[in-house]
């Protein structure tokens, strides 16, 4: 069930036929931005500071969306066996130069560029310290921009 805009009563996915496109595009806007909200949430409550970007330049070939979902899976298991379970947050994102598909992530500080790098095979991994409140709700702003990109790979649930 969701909430029709601008109301609080629940309404089923099959009433989004009745939405006129500027509802829709509402309903849109604050579904991003409630996700954003939890994401932001999510990264205080978990200390989640460092911000990284996994990115496909060394991949040969073009990666499919089955394929690229399940490269950060893959990622994990490696740092899990040397760090143990650790909180993380992950968005897939195309670029709007060159439609590359990227991978944004949030992550604590135990996990270091060493480690993501010796660990992602498919490219060039950027990795910054989120210093201030106001840093890291600058990052959370900019993964959760795409949200609504139906090209982006589902993160599988780990």
């Amino acid at each position: 069930m969701i909430a029709r805009p601008g109301t609080r009563h629940q309404t089923s996915y099959h009433d989004l036929a009745t939405f006129s496109d500027a509802e829709f595009i509402d309903y849109q806007r604050g579904r991003g931005m409630a996700a954003a909200t939890r994401l932001r949430r999510y990264a205080r409550a978990n200390q989640l500071q460092v911000f990284a970007t996994l990115d496909y330049s060394g991949a040969t070939g073009q990666r499919t969306k089955q394929d690229a979902s399940r490269d950060p899976e893959r990622l994990w298991a490696k740092l899990r066996q040397r760090l143990g379970r650790f909180p993380y947050a992950a968005v897939a994102e195309y670029g709007a130069r060159d439609g590359a598909l990227h991978w944004h992530l949030l992550l604590p500080e135990i996990v270091e560029s060493s480690q993501l790098a010796r660990n992602w095979n498919w490219g060039e991994v950027d990795h910054q310290i989120c210093n201030s409140s106001e840093d890291l709700c600058n990052v959370v702003s900019y993964m959760s921009k795409d949200f609504f990109d139906l090209r982006a790979p589902l993160f599988p649930a780990l």
